[in-house]
């Protein structure tokens, strides 16, 4: 719990919006494990601890409002590169721009993996990519419907995979970042262990 506080605190004070938005999300299927795992104490430990947070650092808790406030009201510079996706897509359709490119027209790395590589290393490796990425949709269908894997499991892994999913519409490119790999990989043990009963006939 002390490792989770810490973690909030620095997704709020980067005053991320996708951050804040995919913490909300953890903190969702977070209080669904705990109603299934009758373990509501965790919860209100939970509550409780940012009520006496918020009583004893009211007013950085104030700025870092104001912060958000002033950042959904602000459009984001990340449009920009999805209005010339299409040009950009044709100039690198057989090959990109090399492993230091990756760059859209309007001079960024677009926050997007399919983009990015499609511009880094051409439209085969892009398009390769999102065919991993619908087979571990599929693997998340799989799961949600096994009769060998308990509810808890159930809600952690489209957690997991859940976080890893939004990545690839928030940063440059999730698998290169630690902590979207270690969700995945959090979920791959769990869809294991679907392969594992069957092995075994059950």
């Amino acid at each position: 719990m002390v490792i989770v506080f810490s973690l909030f605190s620095v997704v709020l004070l980067t005053l991320s919006r996708q951050g804040l938005i995919m913490m909300l999300v953890g903190l969702v299927f977070f209080s669904l494990t705990t109603f299934e795992k009758k373990e509501k104490w965790t919860l209100i430990l939970l509550v409780v601890v940012a009520i006496i947070s918020i009583g004893l650092f009211y007013e950085s808790i104030e700025k870092i409002y104001s912060g958000y406030y002033y950042r959904f009201q602000t459009e984001s510079q990340r449009i920009g590169y999805w209005e010339v996706a299409l040009e950009d897509m044709k100039d690198t359709i057989i090959y990109g721009q090399g492993g230091q490119g990756g760059y859209s027209s309007v001079g960024i790395k677009p926050h997007s993996a399919f983009l990015y590589l499609h511009y880094a290393f051409g439209s085969l490796a892009a398009f390769s990519y999102v065919l991993w990425i619908f087979y571990l949709v599929f693997s998340v269908k799989r799961l949600i419907c096994s009769n060998v894997v308990d509810l808890t499991s159930k809600i952690e892994g489209f957690l997991y995979m859940s976080i890893f999913f939004m990545a690839q519409f928030t940063t440059v490119f999730a698998p290169s970042n630690y902590g979207f790999i270690l969700a995945l990989a959090i979920f791959e043990r769990k869809t294991n262990v679907i392969q594992g009963a069957k092995n075994y006939g059950r």
